[in-house]
């Protein structure tokens, strides 16, 4: 009788581990669950781009992982690069640990370690501009942090608290605290 009842206990044992494993939800490499489908997607080291309606690219994003949000519609980045097209002579790179854009795609919310590149035909006089957090409105090509920021341009170097650029024009506004330094001055 002891062998008959160790044989139904494991057999038990088994029936509730299989049941508990088919109803457990899968993990990824990073250890987070993923949902079905059915509840939203998820994509991984994938690339999305968006035109206008001319064709024109406006932006060719590039993430290790993309997540659609079904309750609200909106989208969420890991390990994002982004080509960000101002006009047909302006570009600039983007690049952000995480990102999230709403459902109506015309803001793309960045943070850790956002660092934004314009693409000059000479590149010492591309643009850098550093910091952890940053809004950038698609439609309007305003970017704007309240975070501190940095920024390298033409061999110097600014930073402050808060800016707000507007990517089409170059024009950056430093909001406080501004201080900088170029040429070899210590």
């Amino acid at each position: 009788m002891t062998a008959r009842y160790v044989t139904l206990v494991g057999l038990l044992l088994l029936v509730i581990g299989s049941g508990w494993l088919l109803r457990s939800e899968p993990e990824d490499e990073t250890g987070s669950t993923q949902r079905a489908l059915s509840d939203g997607y998820y994509l991984l080291d994938a690339t999305i781009s968006d035109t206008n309606e001319t064709g024109q690219l406006i932006y060719s994003l590039k993430a290790q992982r993309i997540d659609h949000v079904p309750d609200d519609g909106s989208v969420r980045f890991t390990n994002l690069k982004v080509l960000y097209a101002v006009n047909a002579e302006d570009s600039w790179t983007i690049e952000a640990e995480r990102g999230a854009m709403d459902a109506d795609r015309e803001s793309l919310n960045l943070r850790g370690d956002v660092t934004i590149t314009s693409l000059e035909a000479d590149a010492e006089r591309n643009t850098t501009i550093i910091t952890e957090q940053l809004s950038l409105d698609i439609a309007s090509n305003q970017a704007r942090t309240e975070q501190e920021v940095r920024i390298q341009i033409s061999g110097g170097e600014l930073r402050a608290k808060g800016m707000q650029a507007d990517l089409g024009t170059k024009k950056i506004n430093l909001l406080s605290d501004v201080r900088g330094r170029f040429g070899d001055t210590p």
